[in-house]
């Protein structure tokens, strides 16, 4: 699939379509003019990626194909009055959303890079982010990724009687009769609840 990212004007005309190579791809960015990165057919490229500011620059990371994205001088080229934009619509966000040099970014990373955007959080982290008055923009990598591992390695506590389940015990020989699953016990299998 081919990745291209497209440079629009003011009025939304197409003024150029520059095809993503793997690496990275550097493209100077000007004020006034939006660009949006699609696949050949002008769609979704993905269904996320990470979007970030390093330095001047607004880097679109983690497209199909191993490609990259460098904006060059996006935040100091462009401000408030003379505006660049970024679509994210097609790389994980809605039609709606955008980067632009006034967006604020959701989080400091460890490289000195702020993360301006990631598709996929939690409805939870976005109320928790709303109620803080920050404007967070989906961060699947920070909170999406650790509550996933935390809700997936639960499971197991809880105390209790340790009274299993038919339907709990795995099956083995001492076990089975008939092809269903029983409690061991003096109770003929005719009789035994299924």
């Amino acid at each position: 699939m081919a990745i291209v990212l497209e440079t629009l004007d003011a009025e939304g005309t197409l003024l150029l379509r520059t095809p993503l190579v793997s690496g990275v791809t550097l493209v100077q960015a000007q004020p006034g003019l939006t660009y949006r990165v699609v696949n050949d057919f002008g769609g979704r490229v993905a269904p996320s990626a990470l979007v970030r500011r390093l330095d001047d620059d607004l880097r679109i990371e983690d497209l199909p194909g191993e490609r990259n994205l460098a904006l060059q001088g996006f935040f100091s080229r462009c401000t408030p009055e003379a505006t660049c934009t970024l679509a994210l619509e097609n790389i994980g966000g809605t039609a709606a959303e955008t980067v632009t040099p006034a967006t604020p970014p959701v989080t400091a990373l460890a490289d000195g890079g702020l993360l301006m955007y990631s598709a996929g959080a939690p409805a939870a982290s976005v109320a928790a982010a709303a109620e803080s008055g920050f404007a967070l923009k989906p961060v699947a990598g920070v909170a999406g990724g650790l509550a996933i591992v935390a809700g997936a390695g639960g499971g197991g506590g809880g105390g209790g009687s340790a009274d299993v389940t038919p339907r709990q015990r795995r099956r083995s020989p001492a076990t089975r009769s008939r092809g269903w699953l029983c409690r061991p016990s003096p109770v003929p299998p005719s009789r035994a609840r299924r």
